[in-house]
């Protein structure tokens, strides 16, 4: 994915079958930035952006009434994507899901995330869900980097819980979590 983002603009569209190979890149390229210190050797093996796009093609490909993946484009990038869907987990307690929610890196924390969980969020909405859910992991390394120290990480996760009332987690290297077994016990 490029980095020479410009100001222009950023459009929220649905994706198409076309989009599939953006898709996948950027999918894999966000994947592999957060999960780089967690995800297991064969999951760095198995899941490569080949086989992202295989699912993003059978994704795209189905017609499928309660699922929609809409993209971002800025400049005719795709800069980040959404699913919404019916729910995959009990745990939802019959709401509808969003799924996949990704943001290029190199936009991060200018609102296209936002946009696109309110856009589908809507679209949840309009099939009906009284509610929206969305797996949540908070805080991606930030005790490995020393953000935040136990307690603080703790506190965060119960003011995310409580806000967003959602099961939520934090991404960490296992020796984290070796190191700070309490931490099982908040998320």
């Amino acid at each position: 994915v490029s980095r020479d983002f410009t100001d222009a603009p950023i459009a929220l569209r649905i994706a198409v079958c076309g989009d599939a190979a953006h898709i996948a890149r950027l999918h894999d390229e966000v994947w592999r930035a957060t999960y780089r210190d967690l995800a297991t050797p064969a999951a760095w093996e198995g899941l490569t952006e080949a086989v992202r796009r295989a699912r993003w093609e059978e994704v795209l490909g189905e017609d499928h009434p309660r699922r929609t993946t809409l993209v971002a484009e800025q400049g005719g990038r795709i800069v980040g994507f959404g699913t919404a869907c019916a729910p995959t987990e009990a745990v939802f307690g019959g709401r509808g899901e969003v799924r996949w929610l990704h943001v290029d890196p190199a936009i991060q924390g200018r609102g296209v995330g936002r946009r696109l969980m309110s856009a589908l969020s809507r679209q949840l909405a309009d099939w009906g869900y009284g509610g929206c859910a969305l797996a949540v992991v908070v805080g991606n390394e930030t005790m490995l980097r020393d953000d935040l120290n136990l307690t603080q990480m703790i506190d965060y996760l119960d003011r995310a819980r409580a806000a967003i009332r959602q099961p939520v987690s934090t991404a960490e290297p296992i020796h984290i979590w070796i190191k700070y077994p309490e931490l099982v016990n908040n998320v």
